[in-house]
């Protein structure tokens, strides 16, 4: 798992085999106000998000608005979701590059927010 602290926001990210909706929800449970689990199998990638209830309230954020149609943009395959859960899954990708990219993304969209 790895940490990463943006403004007042915890974003917890995990690379995992399986199952990422439900570690995508344990991570919030953990006390992550973002949570990514992101996983590599059969030649495809998927990938599950969860924020808390109150994060889209704060932000203006939603995952299945703002979230999951920039990365359809940017990588290609399919997704969506709701304010606070949505996922995503794509042709294989290499787990490093999409996790420097939806940091450096979630990172953007937070500062834009708190400068509003």
């Amino acid at each position: 798992m790895r940490r990463h602290q943006i403004n007042d926001k915890i974003l917890l990210f995990t690379h995992i085999g399986s199952f990422e909706a439900a570690a995508a929800r344990s991570l919030i449970f953990l006390g992550g106000d973002i949570a990514i689990a992101i996983a590599n199998r059969n030649q495809e990638t998927r990938i599950s998000f969860r924020t808390t209830l109150d994060f889209p309230k704060e932000t203006g954020i939603s995952l299945g608005r703002d979230i999951i149609p920039i990365l359809i943009k940017q990588f290609g395959g399919t997704g969506g979701g709701h304010d606070s859960a949505a996922g995503y899954n794509s042709t294989l990708l290499e787990i490093g590059s999409v996790r420097k990219y939806l940091f450096q993304l979630f990172e953007k969209l937070l500062n834009e927010k708190n400068q509003k």
